[in-house]
């Protein structure tokens, strides 16, 4: 039923919070898990973008290889994906392109005046995405 089980995650605590949910469902559907980050470029001066895209890469590849490195000893298959865009649609677009059965995010994330500004991803994705969505609210 959920094979290929997509995992949202933003380096945030809250997010990581799902991945324990993934690898639960995994294990039960005998399923893999797609760990996906969107890097966000918002470089004030242009010739900055390509040392920010570097050092955002460079972090998040960091980031999600240790949480991959969690599901692995788990004895689930896992992978990483690192996109780059506005995290709604690319989220959106990634899911109708691969191969996902169920995409799981947190109801919040980094947040703050960015979420404030930009509008919930979470509530966009739940909106829009061609696949089912398991949204998890923050632990209290």
């Amino acid at each position: 039923m959920y094979k290929n089980i997509l995992v949202l995650l933003d380096s945030s605590e809250i997010a990581e919070h799902s991945v324990s949910t993934a690898i639960r469902l995994a294990r039960v559907f005998d399923g893999k898990i797609t760990l996906l980050q969107i890097i966000e470029i918002l470089p004030i001066l242009q010739s900055d973008r390509k040392l920010e895209e570097r050092a955002l890469d460079n972090q998040a590849k960091s980031y999600l290889a240790s949480i991959k490195e969690r599901i692995e000893k788990e004895g689930i298959s896992a992978k990483i994906v690192i996109k780059q865009g506005q995290p709604d649609k690319v989220i959106c677009e990634y899911t109708k392109s691969q191969d996902i059965d169920l995409v799981i995010m947190t109801s919040h994330g980094l947040g703050g005046i960015t979420r404030w500004a930009l509008g919930s991803v979470s509530d966009k994705v739940l909106r829009h995405s061609a696949k089912p969505v398991l949204l998890l609210r923050q632990p209290s």
